[in-house]
């Protein structure tokens, strides 16, 4: 009967250890640990086992959270075609170029681009500004404008050509400026990326703006380990939500073409990393190393060898630094509720 009972606790233990559906073992669950840079310049593989701790750890001494109430998500909007519509159409009437703000201060050459625009005020934020002299923070449109170059050609004042080699444009908000008798909102893009710098600028861009009006969600909390979501046309499988863990490999596509919300941690999680589903897997099978062993064990478990992410699925780690995830959110512009505006921006920067 005791054997019994020990062989029915054993089964137990192995049934806990590894929950249905999951393809690996519990993470160690440990306090992370902070390197000094000069940690870095004697230990050549840090970065390497960083991304193994990542991978095989947790943090069940993070703190619970408390519920928030009356939470307005990113995706609760109650923006209409007609207001996307007009914001599109005034960013295209009042765009224009500049160079970037350090440049044109220190009359120095210019190394990005600004089309710079304005964007008419509701009644609502004039009294508000004129009552206040500022405006309260609330989630807006413009907060989820997005920007890329479809065409270009420019050149500099030595006529050689400069080029764009990043298509998608950074975003840029400022304060409310009077103008005519209205009040503004200043909103404007700037390329990540030339060329060849530049002191004076001609020729043309042309961009595609969008604004999502309707967002797509996806909720996850622990019974979705082991399970395959599906957003934006990107298949998601859960590997981890433990703590303040979250893992995910992408099924299609390299990078998280949506974005993520760690529900009641005021959103506060710490860039992702994205490592080669084989890598991971390799990390997973080995938890537990110090970085002596880590090292020791570094060529026979291939880690030296170049792993070229396109050629496999990508594994998606993030981790909230303080708090306890309960639910994730995936999140994502509805494509059929998505208003897009092409723009031809002349430029003649002096």
């Amino acid at each position: 009967m005791k054997k019994q009972w020990l062989l029915i606790h054993i089964i137990m233990l192995t049934l806990l250890s590894c929950s249905p559906g999951k393809r690996f073992p519990e993470l160690v669950d440990e306090l992370p640990q902070h390197h000094p840079d000069e940690d870095f310049q004697k230990s050549p593989l840090l970065p390497d086992y960083l991304a193994y701790k990542d991978a095989t750890t947790k943090n069940s001494k993070v703190i619970v959270p408390i519920k928030q109430k009356d939470i307005k998500y990113p995706w609760d909007t109650d923006a209409s075609d007609t207001e996307a519509e007009s914001i599109l159409t005034q960013i295209e009437q009042n765009i224009q170029a500049a160079k970037d703000a350090a440049a044109d201060v220190n009359k120095e050459a210019a190394s990005s681009i600004l089309l710079i625009s304005r964007i008419k005020s509701s009644p609502a934020e004039e009294q508000q500004y004129k009552e206040k002299g500022l405006l309260k923070n609330k989630k807006s449109l413009l907060d989820d404008i997005k920007g890329k170059v479809i065409g270009a050609q420019l050149f500099n004042e030595k006529n050689e050509k400069v080029d764009i080699t990043n298509e998608f444009l950074g975003t840029t908000q400022g304060g409310l400026e009077e103008f005519d008798g209205k009040m503004y909102g200043h909103f404007g893009f700037q390329t990540l990326g030339l060329s060849n710098e530049y002191l004076t600028l001609k020729g043309f861009i042309e961009i595609e703006i969008e604004i999502p009006v309707q967002f797509d969600h996806k909720e996850i909390d622990h019974s979705d380990v082991g399970t395959t979501v599906k957003i934006n046309g990107q298949k998601i499988e859960i590997l981890e939500l433990d703590q303040n863990t979250l893992h995910f490999v992408l099924t299609s596509g390299s990078s998280p073409d949506f974005n993520i919300y760690f529900d009641n941690c005021n959103n506060a999680y710490s860039s992702g990393i994205g490592i080669p589903e084989s890598l991971y897997k390799m990390f997973r099978e080995n938890q537990g190393l110090s970085y002596e062993n880590f090292v020791k064990k570094y060529k026979a478990l291939g880690l030296d060898k170049d792993r070229k992410p396109r050629d496999e699925n990508t594994v998606w780690i993030y981790k909230s630094d303080n708090c306890k995830i309960g639910k994730v959110f995936f999140y994502a512009p509805n494509k059929a509720k998505t208003l897009k505006k092409t723009i031809k921006v002349p430029i003649d920067i002096k």
